[in-house]
């Protein structure tokens, strides 16, 4: 049977509790080192943000925005292109 555990970090920044409820044996492969959207795929981004880093959703958009990929600047410059590589 699995167990079911409420988690209820705080955030850092703003210092909002936020609860989540986790699969308990899923908790603990990411504990072990699986990354955490592969342990508990169920959690939203800004659920898995805030086990993470301590940030919550809200709080990291207003910080780092809502880029569409991290494989992309601010102005939307394509930064894995290796044409410039020498």
């Amino acid at each position: 049977m699995n167990m079911l555990g409420l988690l209820e970090p705080v955030c850092r920044q703003c210092g909002t509790v936020v609860q989540i409820t986790v699969l308990g044996p899923d908790y603990e492969k990411w504990e072990e080192g699986e990354l955490i959207q592969n342990a508990m795929p169920y959690l939203s981004p800004g659920e898995r943000e805030i086990l993470i880093s301590g940030t919550c959703g809200p709080c990291f958009e207003q910080m780092f925005g809502e880029g569409e990929d991290d494989e992309y600047g601010d102005d939307g410059e394509d930064l894995t292109s290796t044409d410039d590589v020498v």
